[in-house]
């Protein structure tokens, strides 16, 4: 439910820059598959305005030919109409799904905080 209001948030006001589009598909590849499962009214209306933005600065000349960001928003149009059409390989988050299962359910780690095991930074 937070996916839809945090890539809105990511492209706040039309901008888009390589970090800002890195930032929405993580969003969105950590989120997506939920937020299509769960709150399919709520998919599609992101899906849109992410299209929209991107093509948008695509189309305006904000990523320009040949350029970092344009090459990252045409990668993030491709994925979002993998994960419209439901190609889109979440592969990489069930595996991550398995690593952190098991290192919660392991009798070493189980029962501790993420706080007792911080480093500390001297600044």
């Amino acid at each position: 439910r937070l996916c839809a209001p945090l890539v809105r948030y990511i492209f706040d006001g039309g901008l888009v820059s390589e970090i800002r589009v890195e930032l929405a598909l993580t969003a969105l590849r950590y989120a997506g598959r939920g937020l299509r499962a769960e709150c399919p009214e709520h998919f599609k209306e992101m899906l849109n305005f992410v299209t929209s933005t991107a093509s948008g600065a695509r189309n305006s000349g904000a990523a320009p030919e040949g350029s970092d960001v344009r090459t990252r928003v045409d990668y993030l149009l491709r994925e979002l109409q993998d994960l419209k059409n439901n190609k889109v390989s979440f592969a990489a988050m069930d595996r991550f799904e398995a690593i952190r299962s098991w290192l919660r359910s392991a009798p070493l780690l189980s029962g501790k905080k993420v706080s007792d095991h911080q480093l500390a930074v001297p600044f």
